[in-house]
């Protein structure tokens, strides 16, 4: 007697329609496997023989309904009588697949980018075809047409010595569409190419000397590649993340300020030779869980750095200075717990704090609320590095 029904045939199709082999059994328009109806013994399908020829019926009446779905039977004895027990549902064919799980329109849109790449961009394998599918399964119709144009138009053309913003792309509406998310991932891939040659733009640092300097210049900045002479080698490198902390951060001996940038810093500070060798880098930013995640950062990009006023201490002690809205005034939602292997205990504990569903205190303690007085008596007290 099959345990499992109508619904839960259907549930089973859903899921492997969103499955990450689903792609693959569009390409190849293979079979997409069978599912066990499960079994029950003789006993208990008598016992629940109406429930029981339910199911069948409703099951039978599936799959003469669905071109491709086919139901396989095994000879059981119920009530002394041989009947034809279903015990298993073959998909057959994809269309079968996901008409029973209700993405007939998917599939006909999957077909439709298929035969768009098959047209525009032939040498992609099926492997690599399922590969773009699942990078572009989330983008509108028109951008996903102008990713696949990037790609052929990349395969016959040299973007060498350009930035990705002024390859002269045609039909292109917006020039930071190669920088966002993993679209130049998804060029090289459509291309061919490993390498699309494109010039690094130039990252620039912000930094203030928290000394006297022999010029009398308080501010300057670091280019990546340039010859860069700091007025002093800093036996300390505090990192802020807020413009105002950064402009305002009190004067230190043999000290030097950073504008970390958010995201952007733990990819071209810790590489800066000053601040790798100077004797302490402190980091200090925001106390929540985007500030957490970049100090979690710097220490992957390999900088020893130490962080001051981001533990469960100082959240407690300045608590009284939290926010619960984002710059542009809507309410700050809870971030997605990640696993950051590079922070302190106590570090990590704020973070769980802050990450935490439940929580319904502050999410945020931005840093220029805080005196810099007490910012400068943690700088100054003896660090440990991390």
């Amino acid at each position: 007697m099959p345990t499992r029904t109508v619904d839960d045939v259907r549930a089973w199709a859903h899921k492997k329609v969103e499955g990450r082999q689903c792609y693959p059994l569009v390409i190849s328009d293979s079979p997409c496997g069978s599912l066990s109806l499960g079994r029950m013994s003789e006993r208990e399908m008598e016992e629940n023989i109406g429930w029981y020829r339910r199911v069948v019926r409703d099951l039978r009446d599936l799959c003469s309904s669905v071109d491709g779905l086919r139901l396989e039977v095994s000879p059981r004895r119920i009530g002394g009588i041989i009947q034809d027990v279903p015990i298993r549902i073959h998909f057959d064919t994809v269309d079968a697949l996901c008409n029973v799980a209700g993405r007939t329109a998917w599939l006909r849109d999957v077909r439709s980018r298929i035969a768009v790449v098959r047209h525009t961009i032939p040498h992609l394998c099926d492997e690599e075809l399922a590969r773009v599918l699942r990078m572009t399964k989330a983008m509108p119709d028109d951008e996903f047409r102008m990713a696949i144009e990037a790609g052929a138009w990349f395969r016959q053309n040299d973007a060498r010595g350009v930035s990705a913003r002024e390859v002269n792309l045609p039909g292109f509406l917006d020039s930071k569409w190669l920088d966002r998310g993993n679209h130049r991932q998804l060029v090289k891939l459509l291309s061919g190419k490993d390498d699309l040659s494109l010039r690094v733009r130039l990252s620039h640092t912000w930094f203030k000397y928290l000394d006297t300097t022999p010029s009398g210049r308080r501010f300057d900045s670091h280019t990546t590649g340039d010859v860069q002479v700091v007025e002093y080698q800093p036996d300390v490198v505090v990192i802020v993340e807020n413009q105002d902390s950064f402009e305002s951060f009190p004067k230190l001996r043999r000290g030097i300020c950073v504008f970390g940038s958010g995201n952007k810093g733990p990819a071209s500070i810790p590489h800066i030779p000053w601040v790798r060798d100077a004797m302490r880098v402190v980091y200090w930013g925001d106390m929540d869980a985007d500030g957490l995640q970049i100090l979690n950062s710097y220490r992957a990009a390999g900088l020893n750095c130490e962080s001051i006023l981001m533990d469960l201490d100082a959240y407690d002690l300045y608590a009284a200075y939290g926010t619960i809205f984002e710059a542009d005034g809507s309410k700050i939602k809870p971030r997605s717990r990640l696993d950051l292997g590079f922070l302190t205990v106590g570090e990590q504990d704020l973070y769980e704090r802050l990450t935490d569903p439940s929580f319904s205190g502050f999410r945020r303690i931005e840093q220029e609320r805080i005196p810099l007085k007490d910012v400068l008596e943690q700088v100054t007290s003896s660090g440990k590095g991390f």
